[in-house]
This record gives structure tokens, sequence and C-alpha cells, in this order.
């Protein structure tokens, strides 16, 4: 076990790490919260030894490569973008989708392809049949048997009509003909 200094500045602990001859501050907190996922006080003097930041040093191996994690009132979270959509994933959410048989790679995956809101990507049990992707026509979201229904045509027709680019309602009644 290496032996830690700690100092407390305006209410805050910090233990003062041995860094190329300098005392580098790092929130005890942070610390605490890396030792729980994994990440040894000594891995971190080395990670901050190699130059990286104090706020790096302290985050653990995360989900997915190229995610990135955050701490944020003593809460790890590991934060997954897909598209345009932001996701933060605490430990209490990757509980909870464990506990539903969804793998982290299940859960990224999810994410990463849109058809699941958070909540469904956690608790939407593994090997049940995904959720039907939804397309906005005309200010309402339908699926595409759901577009079939109601325009009267074929489901293969919609599928063509969404492969090839139509939007909205171009998706329901086709393209316009022009002269």
């Amino acid at each position: 076990m290496v032996k830690r200094t700690l100092e407390t500045i305006d209410g805050v602990e910090y233990a003062l790490v041995e860094v190329k001859g300098k005392k580098v501050k790092v929130p005890n907190e942070d610390i605490k919260i890396a030792e729980k996922h994994g990440v040894s006080y000594r891995i971190i003097q080395r990670r901050l030894y190699r130059g990286w930041s104090v706020k790096d040093a302290v985050l653990p191996k995360i989900l997915y490569t190229n995610s990135k994690a955050e701490v944020e009132d003593g809460v790890l979270y590991r934060i997954i973008k897909a598209g345009d959509k932001t996701y933060r994933i605490s430990d209490e959410d990757l509980k909870k989708a464990e506990d539903n048989g969804v793998s982290k790679d299940s859960l990224v995956s999810r994410l990463r392809n849109g058809n699941y809101t958070l909540e469904q990507a956690l608790t939407y049990p593994k090997g049940k049949r995904t959720i039907a992707k939804k397309y906005d026509i005309d200010g309402r979201r339908m699926t595409m048997e759901e577009i079939a229904k109601e325009g009267f045509i074929s489901l293969a027709t919609v599928k063509y009509r969404i492969k090839h680019g139509y939007k909205g309602l171009e998706i329901l009644k086709g393209k316009e003909k022009t002269n």
C-alpha cells in the first residue's frame, strides 16, 4: 500500500500525490470512487506521471472504447453519444440492465442504434423482438406496419420508400409526380 499524504483545503480533503518531485492535489473523494471501480492509487500515480490530467487519471476503464466518463456528486457516469443524443449511464443503471439480462455491449448498441430510449435499453429483456423504429408522418410517430395499414399499401412499399429517402407524408402517399 502506497502511503498517502492528505491535506484539507476549504473543507475539501486532497491526497498529495508525488509526481516527478512535485505534489499534485487529487480530491480524496475522487480517489475513493476510482478505487471502488478498480483504479488503484498506484495506477492514478502512474497516470499522473505519464502526463494525464487529474480528472482523467481517476476515471476507470469505461464501457466502450470511444465513450467518456465523468464524476458528478460522487457518482461515476459513463457518457455514451448516439447521434445527436448523449446518455449518462451510472453504476445503478448498469446494475438495472444486468438484472434484466442486458449486457454492457447490448446496452451501448441499443442506445447507438436509436430505437430505444434509455429506460427501454435498460429494461427490455434480451432476446425479445426489438422495438420497432418509428417514423414521423405529419407529426405522428408510426411504425412501418402502422404506415402500411394507414396508407393501404404493402409493407414492402413502405420499406422501399424509406430505403430510397422518402420522408414524412411521402412515405405514406409517394412522391408527387411532376410533368
